[in-house]
């Protein structure tokens, strides 16, 4: 495994995704956003992993414009870019959520929270993880349930669990 080239799609691809969180997309189709970020990857001496995708508002993730596609970010629209990046076959993975609206920060907000929460266990050690109630090597369903706890608690705090269940 080189770790050189690990190390460097993951410092492209956080590059890459900051710079596509900075970006205003309001007016522009989802194809466009798609084709700027995977140009930017290359332009970076790399390759995508994946398609871009971007998924707009109920669209959680993993969607994919096609040629064809005229959908246009609206300033009320939620945002998510899905980006990867690969070196000599070595990928990193990263996504970020933009909303132009602040009505719906707080849902920026919660998948902010528990991305770094997901971070922070990754780091801790043995007993760190055995006080959570985890093990190394978190199962997928694991970490699934951790970010989902910690969203529900950032929905709860502007409280609207009570309001819409669905959240």
């Amino acid at each position: 495994m080189s770790i050189q080239d690990y190390t460097s799609a993951g410092k492209i691809a956080s590059e890459v995704r900051e710079n596509a969180r900075k970006k205003y997309y309001v007016g522009s189709t989802l194809l466009e956003i798609c084709e700027s970020i995977e140009k930017e990857i290359e332009q970076k001496g790399a390759k995508c992993a994946f398609p871009v995708n971007t998924s707009l508002n109920e669209i959680a993730a993993h969607y994919t414009a096609e040629p064809n596609d005229e959908s246009i970010v609206k300033d009320t629209d939620l945002l998510k870019i899905d980006l990867g990046v690969q070196i000599n076959g070595y990928i990193a993975d990263t996504a970020v959520t933009v909303c132009y609206d602040p009505k719906y920060d707080y849902l920026v907000q919660a998948a902010e929270a528990a991305l770094e929460r997901l971070r922070s266990l990754a780091s801790h050690g043995p007993h760190e993880l055995a006080r959570e109630g985890l093990e190394r090597g978190v199962a997928h369903g694991e970490a699934v349930s951790v970010a989902r706890d910690v969203v529900a608690d950032r929905v709860q705090q502007v409280g609207l669990a009570e309001a819409d269940p669905a959240v």
